[in-house]
């Protein structure tokens, strides 16, 4: 599968399967390997943890003891 054909970013996003912003998280990380590669770095950039969404508590009353 080649992502050359493709017209767009999220064209080829689409067809592998995942988000345009997954995909624009790993075109960069691979963009960063590549120049660490190029230069020799010995020194990788850490991956960071995919993002969560915060899960909205209900609000709960305070209970006070009397």
């Amino acid at each position: 599968m080649q992502l050359g054909i493709h017209q767009s970013l999220g064209d080829a996003a689409e067809r592998l399967g995942i988000t345009d912003a997954r995909f624009s998280r790993m075109r960069t990380e691979i963009r960063q390997l590549g120049k660490c590669f190029m230069k020799g770095d010995e020194h990788i950039p850490k991956q960071r943890k995919p993002y969560k969404r915060r899960v909205n508590a209900e609000a709960t009353p305070c209970l006070v003891a009397a």
